[in-house]
């Protein structure tokens, strides 16, 4: 009682001399603060180091029995507490505790700050193995997510070092293996070759080691690499193999991973089913893990998959929840990936102004964060529409753009904009250019085994038909098209098929094959339809309706003009730029189908 008097007093004469003043809450209704820092520095510093190194380890462990159930929100100033009271074990446990919570809720900066402070004690300490893999492991994957890919990639390479100086063999092997995830994935450090030799390197050194976790994480690198290289039997093999070794670890975060990845493989063997499936699976990991920016890349992966099969609006669906939860969570890194291919989708639909728009904007936001995918491939896709718009000049710059952004050593990406490249200075008449993009892409991707499913590549045997018929070859890169054609429409997969289609339509007239002309466009009209591609069907249609004049059925050549017209009327009104409708309008096709009709802007 008396201790309690002498409190209040020496509190009731701090006040009086204007020092502290009452702080009112009802969690502490008798709380006090001083008035201004200084006061605080002096007071403070007036202890001797032993009573404030005291005082400290008494508030921390005061604060701990009185919430222990409020531990991780109290985290960052209990380590506070117990660093000035030389308790490093402590501090270092809620420092990680700290990094954790703000990695939780996003946090990026701080939840770096509090891991790297806490590698500083850990060093300091001597730790544990595994309390060294997991904070470097954490900081280096909240570094990812911030964008920060080349710090991200230091942290591995200083991971690696201090395994191997300390002879911690699974510290060494986890700084390799996440070296080689960050150079096999769309990021500005990527280097897929080099991501491949290294990856079979950790892949030897684990299997000697006996690391079960480092040889999944090998095997699921190699996947990514696969991919990326566009080598796709590897990478079932490999995607497979960190999967069952992953689930025999229990590694729920790495099992949700390589499903993810697996679900990229089973769409380019043309198994839809199957990618659904593994998707739906990692989705439930990510939710029950609370991993947002992970749960946004399976739900765009389930989206991408539904694009590839033709169903557009469902698709977009799935990609605005995407957009919204990345939004949420402000990660500029998943809010550009959540609107990856909408912009091919709403270009389908005839949307062209909100296609155009999403593209630059995922551009944007992924040059903030270093990843490139959108540089290369979104803008590969809006060069392929402005050549088909009428505006090949502008979709060229676009077509070169996309190529020079291109990773080192990657050929996933090579096939969309060395293809539209070439197909827009045939559209110029620029043949023997041509001729060199094709020939330089042949030799670039030489022994690549690319799935015909991946986005974007049947517009290379298109490409390959167009120069054809541009230097009276007619049969050149036909046979691989009606390959493309026949899988694709058989899998139910398959971007730009209603233009492979038309464009086999077009090679068949040339070798005066109307039969095999009006089927592929007939074929083709099924798919745009199938899918709510506007952007194929009013062209399809146009084409359509000249082969069936030409047969003599006039009522159905003026029925799909009719309704080539209205749907070109529809494109019109969403350009949205009054140069581009102008060159759309001038195209050959539109000149044919209009007539006497006039839609001008």
């Amino acid at each position: 009682m008396g201790r309690m008097t002498r409190l209040d007093d020496s509190l009731h004469s701090l006040r009086a001399a204007g020092l502290i003043r009452p702080v009112f809450s009802e969690a502490e209704p008798a709380s006090f603060a001083f008035r201004h820092s200084l006061s605080h520095q002096t007071a403070y510093g007036s202890l001797l180091r032993k009573d404030r190194e005291g005082i400290h380890k008494v508030v921390g462990g005061v604060l701990e029995r009185l919430q222990p159930e409020n531990l991780q929100d109290m985290a960052p100033s209990l380590a506070e507490h117990f660093l000035q009271a030389g308790e490093k074990v402590k501090a270092l446990a809620y420092l990680e505790m700290a990094g954790d919570g703000a990695g939780r809720i996003y946090a990026h900066s701080e939840a770096i700050s509090f891991y790297e402070r806490a590698m500083g004690l850990a060093n300091e300490l001597g730790a544990d193995e595994a309390t060294f893999i997991r904070l470097y492991s954490r900081r280096g994957r909240m570094l990812e997510l911030a964008g920060e890919h080349a710090r991200a990639l230091e942290t591995y390479l200083d991971m690696e070092s201090t395994g191997v100086r300390l002879g911690l063999t699974r510290l060494e092997l986890g700084g390799l293996t996440r070296q080689v995830t960050l150079k096999v994935s769309p990021t500005s450090v990527a280097d897929p070759e080099a991501g491949r030799v290294l990856a079979n390197r950790v892949l030897e050194k684990a299997r000697l080691a006996g690391d079960a976790e480092a040889e999944a994480r090998a095997h699921w690198s190699l996947l990514l690499v696969s991919v990326f290289m566009s080598d796709q039997p590897d990478s079932v093999l490999h995607g497979e193999r960190a999967l069952e070794l992953a689930r025999s670890l229990d590694d729920q975060e790495l099992v949700a991973f390589v499903l993810n990845d697996l679900s990229t493989v089973y769409m380019l063997e043309g198994n839809p089913t199957r990618a659904f499936q593994v998707l739906s699976e990692a989705r439930t990991m990510w939710q029950e893990m609370g991993n947002l920016p992970m749960l946004v890349d399976t739900i765009v992966n389930t989206a991408t998959v539904h694009f590839a099969a033709g169903e557009l609006d469902q698709g977009l669906a799935i990609a605005r929840e995407a957009q919204e939860l990345a939004q949420q969570i402000d990660n500029r890194w998943a809010q550009s990936y959540s609107m990856f291919m909408t912009d091919y989708a709403f270009a389908e639909k005839g949307e062209f102004d909100k296609a155009f728009a999403l593209s630059h904007e995922q551009i944007r936001l992924g040059r903030e964060v270093g990843f490139v995918m959108p540089e290369v491939f979104s803008q590969a896709l809006v060069a392929w529409f402005l050549v088909n718009l009428g505006d090949p000049a502008q979709g060229l710059d676009l077509a070169l753009n996309a190529q020079a952004a291109i990773p080192v050593s990657s050929s996933i990406w090579t096939w969309v904009s060395a293809a539209t490249a070439a197909l827009a200075q045939l559209r110029l008449g620029e043949t023997a250019s041509a001729q060199e993009q094709l020939r330089t892409l042949e030799e670039h991707t030489r022994g690549a085994k690319v799935s015909q499913f991946f986005p974007g590549y049947a517009l290379y045997p298109m490409a390959k038909v167009e120069l054809g018929l541009a230097t009276g070859h007619p049969e050149e890169g036909l046979s691989l098209l009606e390959r493309v054609c026949t899988e694709n429409e058989e899998s139910g997969l398959g971007f730009f098929l209603a233009d492979a289609f038309h464009l086999l339509g077009d090679a068949y007239m040339a070798l005066n094959q109307r039969d095999k002309a009006v089927e592929a466009l007939e074929r083709g009209l099924a798919v745009a339809r199938k899918m709510g591609s506007l952007r194929t069907e009013w062209a399809i249609r146009a084409d359509l309706a000249d082969q069936l004049d030409t047969g003599g059925d006039i009522d159905q050549a003026q029925f799909h003009r009719r309704e080539a017209r209205r749907i070109l009327a529809f494109i019109l009104d969403h350009l949205g730029n009054d140069s581009l409708k102008s060159k759309f309008i001038a195209t050959a096709r539109a000149r044919r189908l209009l007539k006497d009709e006039t839609l001008a802007p």
